[in-house]
Order: structure tokens, then C-alpha cells, then sequence
């Protein structure tokens, strides 16, 4: 049996609303990408099984008013604590829709770093490639 994950009744609302707006919303946040592509294609995979894995994630959620909203994979909306490998430096984003990247640790979930990103597990090591080469971290912890 997989382990309950607690969450305060405001992030497990938030946690609803995202979903939905996701559910309702796939096709238009498919319009950041050109229209009958391979591209294309695959995001609307991607946010397919986002879905899905949310779904389940959601049903394993218990409201405590106690908690600390850890998660187990990263989310829209959640923080990612992220250790980088090369120098041992760390940083915090946020996950984030498309329309809503507007702060400066904000990362759509819809981009390349995002994508690496999302459904990932506190441990999972992520290599990533910039135009200074490969950067690797590690997830330390998700908060929602």
C-alpha cells in the first residue's frame, strides 16, 4: 500500500484547482506549440500522463492541519529544492503554467526544464543541458 501524503486543507484545494484548470485547459495550453506537429503531439502526451499521475497522487492525499506539504514528485505549482552537482550550489524554483512565469525562480512546466522536472521523485538526479554544457542536480525535497 502506497503512503498517505499529508497535506493542509489550502494546499490540497490548490492542489484541486491546478488539476482541473489543467484538465479543462490541455487544449489551449497546447497552442504554445505549432499546431498538427510531432511537438504537439508529445505535449499533449506529456499532459495526459500528468493527469493521470496527479489523479493518483490526489487520492492518496489526507488534509492534516499539521503538515508540512512535503510531496513525493514534482508538480505544477510545487517548489523544487535542487542541489547542483557541479558546485555543490542550491537553488529553489517553482513550477509554474505557462502564463504564470513571471517571477524570476519560476519555471513553466512546459518547457524544457520543466519537463525534466515535473513527475521526478525527491532523489531523482536530473541532467540538463545549457549552452555551458551539461548542469546536474538533484531533487532535496518538493513542497507544495
Amino acid at each position: 500500500m502506497l503512503e498517505k501524503i499529508l497535506l493542509t486543507r489550502d494546499a490540497f484545494e490548490r492542489l484541486i484547482h491546478d488539476i482541473v484548470y489543467i484538465e479543462e485547459e490541455k487544449t489551449s495550453l497546447l497552442e504554445y506549440f505549432p499546431t498538427a506537429s510531432p511537438e504537439r503531439e508529445n505535449y499533449y502526451s506529456f499532459i495526459e500522463n500528468y493527469i493521470i499521475q496527479v489523479d493518483a497522487l490526489i487520492r492518496r492525499v489526507q488534509v492534516s492541519s499539521s503538515s508540512d506539504n512535503l510531496l513525493p514528485i514534482v508538480i505544477v505549482n510545487s517548489k523544487v529544492h535542487l542541489c547542483c552537482f557541479d558546485d555543490n550550489s542550491s537553488k529553489i524554483v517553482r513550477l509554474v503554467l505557462p502564463q504564470y512565469n513571471t517571477e524570476e525562480h519560476d519555471i513553466s512546466f512546459l518547457s524544457p526544464f520543466g519537463m525534466a522536472l515535473v513527475l521526478k521523485e525527491v532523489g531523482s538526479e536530473i541532467t540538463y543541458p545549457t549552452t555551458q554544457g551539461l548542469l546536474r542536480y538533484r531533487i532535496d525535497s518538493i513542497i507544495l
